[in-house]
């Protein structure tokens, strides 16, 4: 219910009380001499500019996702692509973490370099090395070290991978240890199927020189591939013989060495395909193993 007010003008003598009466209360809050409120000059700590600094990437980036979402043209998004933020801020994490070398907060900015930046892209690879770099100098005996393994993985840098085999051979903490011997497994791997993958279907060679330069992509494609996977499958058998306890995202260490070894024993191209028993579409029971010598396709789906 909307309700209506007459406010009847002010009297002149009522009017010039009222201003007499503020006045005094104007003067003594303009006063500079009057400290109601101090206010607070102590300047941001580390951790609170870090922070500051996640969030203005943070605004950037969904300005730039905004931006290429109202793209009109494929064009138009190409263009974009060399505006995203995660291409100018390594260098001001970088800078941050230099800048507080001392502090906690250090870690954590070099931390979000090897996770954000790309470790093959000229306009990131310098800052992407540095990073890389002073967490192996700074941090080594850090139990923080294990967050930044899984990074490395996929990083397709040699780089990657001498961190990964320096921090197993040289980190005393035991977590970390058993997170950097799956973690070199799985970049082996990688590289293993890149290397499969580009073999199988050359035209996409110049694709993958586009992303991780030429040099590098000859360099995968080199790879004495049976020699790579014999120790991509001893680096997860000492996985399960060493480290099978220790806690993964997956539930333990053990858990995802042990799923990493069957898809390379049993899902590989060559090998014999896993017995598979199930319904068909008629509600009879059938067993993949009854049309061996066949072509069969399985498609596997679900809804989550």
């Amino acid at each position: 219910m909307w309700h209506s007010f007459r406010i009847a003008p002010p009297q002149p003598i009522g009017w010039l009380l009222a201003v007499m009466l503020v006045m005094p209360a104007i003067a003594r809050a303009d006063d500079p001499k009057r400290n109601d409120k101090p206010k607070d000059d102590k300047p941001a700590t580390p951790a609170e500019q870090y922070q500051a600094l996640l969030k203005e990437f943070g605004a950037a980036e969904q300005g730039f996702f905004k931006a290429f979402q109202e793209a009109k043209t494929d064009e138009e998004r190409q263009k974009l692509m060399d505006t995203h933020p995660v291409y100018a801020f390594p260098p001001r994490f970088l800078e941050f973490a230099q800048k507080h070398a001392k502090d906690p907060a250090a870690f954590d900015a070099l931390s979000w370099i090897t996770m954000r930046a790309r470790a093959t892209d000229v306009r990131t690879v310098e800052v992407w090395n540095s990073a890389v770099d002073t967490i192996l100098r700074d941090y080594i005996e850090s139990e923080k070290l294990a967050a930044v393994l899984t990074s490395m993985v996929y990083s397709y840098s040699p780089k990657g991978e001498h961190f990964l085999r320096t921090a197993l051979e040289k980190s005393p903490r035991f977590e970390v240890q058993g997170h950097a011997c799956l973690a070199l497994a799985q970049f082996l791997r990688w590289q293993v199927l890149t290397a499969e993958r580009l073999r199988d279907d050359p035209t996409k060679v110049e694709q993958f020189e586009g992303f991780l330069g030429k040099e590098r992509t000859e360099q995968i494609l080199k790879n004495d591939l049976p020699k790579v996977t014999q120790e991509t499958e001893q680096l997860l058998e000492r996985v399960l013989e060493e480290y099978a306890e220790v806690k993964h995202w997956r539930g333990t260490l053990g858990t995802a060495a042990e799923g990493e070894l069957f898809e390379i024993r049993n899902l590989a191209i060559g090998k014999v395909a896993p017995d598979i028993e199930g319904e068909d579409i008629d509600g009879e029971q059938f067993n993949i193993s009854d049309y061996r010598g066949k072509v069969v396709l399985v498609d596997f789906w679900g809804f989550w």
